[in-house]
């Protein structure tokens, strides 16, 4: 049961890591990319 999770949790980390390393294009870091107007971080 230990390896059935493990591969979920693999897979969840995969897909998140790939793009990002491929350029981020789809969730740039917000220290990378400014804070688009009206936007206040708390």
């Amino acid at each position: 049961m230990s390896d059935e999770s493990a591969t979920e949790s693999d897979l969840d980390e995969v897909p998140e890591q790939g793009p990002e390393a491929s350029g981020g294009e789809t969730v740039p870091s917000t220290e990378e990319v400014p804070p688009p107007e009206g936007f206040v971080p708390l």
